[in-house]
């Protein structure tokens, strides 16, 4: 392109998105730091999916929500781990949650488990050496609400523990 005087007149290069890409790059850096300095260590609550066993597809009194999980984590040399775990809070039972490893040794047992709320942090009965243990188990029993304590269906999922 030509100004008035008939000269060429260069390009202008444009720098400023260069600059916004590197200020943004920054900015989420930043914010990154911040957000990975002001975590505190809180009990982890392992949550799941919910398989319903029910007789029909509804959310009603007759079905049972049951939270599954393919693994969960575990401090390797210690009995005192910050995981809790959930009875879903559309349940109308209470739970009582038990971890076993595939040798049939009973490393926890939950107290009762109202709906909506979670179990205390897990205490385990023996520490574990770091590794993994495949088939271990969730044993799930539940209970009526009404005082008796009366059985109702339970459940038991496989899982893996991965203990570091």
């Amino acid at each position: 392109m030509k100004n008035k005087n008939g000269r060429y007149l260069a390009k202008k290069k444009k720098k400023f998105p260069m600059l916004w890409f590197f200020l943004i790059l920054i900015a989420l850096l930043l914010i990154g730091i911040v957000l990975i300095a002001n975590h505190k260590e809180e009990p982890q609550t392992i949550l799941g999916n919910d398989v319903t066993e029910s007789k029909d597809n509804n959310q009603n009194t007759n079905s049972i929500a049951i939270p599954g999980y393919e693994a969960i984590t575990l401090a390797a040399n210690t009995k005192k781990q910050s995981t809790a775990l959930k009875n879903p809070s559309h349940n109308m039972c209470l739970f009582r949650i038990s971890l076993i490893l595939e040798d049939g040794t009973v490393l926890w047992v939950s107290d009762y488990v109202k709906p909506g709320e979670i179990s205390d942090n897990i205490e385990l009965s023996k520490e574990l050496e770091p590794g993994t243990y495949p088939n271990s188990m969730l044993k799930y029993e539940c209970f009526t609400m009404d005082g008796n304590l009366s059985p109702l269906n339970g459940a038991e999922t496989k899982l893996t523990l991965i203990v570091k």
